[in-house]
């Protein structure tokens, strides 16, 4: 009884049940989500399927706490304030040089287009009206 594995949570969503099931063995847990890869096979993936999220039955009490405390508390605070701070820095300066690279990626990409798509029309039509 002890290595039975209990549902603790069941989804829709293949990415939120892979999310929690890592957050769990992250943390120690031995998370599984039996049928996950018949629900990834699906089309459209596991819209309206029932995953469930297992751990053994040593382990429900805790895991349970665990994704509880993950839902009051929301996204990692420390990662989201990286995020913002990594917004606030790009300048209009940065993007208007992303922009600058962008446009000569573009321009070369349709050199090269242009060049294997003319060239050997220009070629064709200057062989067959000489």
């Amino acid at each position: 009884m002890e290595n039975d594995f209990v549902t603790i949570a069941t989804y829709a969503d293949i990415a939120l049940a892979k999310y929690h099931q890592s957050l769990l063995e992250e943390n120690g847990f031995h998370a599984s989500l039996p049928g996950e890869f018949a629900a990834a096979m699906q089309e459209p993936p596991v819209i309206g399927s029932n995953l469930r999220l297992q751990v053994p039955a040593s382990e429900v009490a805790e895991a349970l706490q665990l994704l509880e405390e993950m839902a009051e508390r929301g996204p990692d605070e420390d990662e989201a304030g990286d995020e913002d701070a990594e917004l606030e820095e790009e300048t209009e300066e940065d993007i208007a040089e992303r922009h600058r690279a962008a446009q000569v990626v573009i321009g070369l990409l349709l050199i090269l287009v242009g060049g294997c798509v003319l060239l050997p029309a220009i070629r064709w039509i200057a062989a067959h009206f000489r």
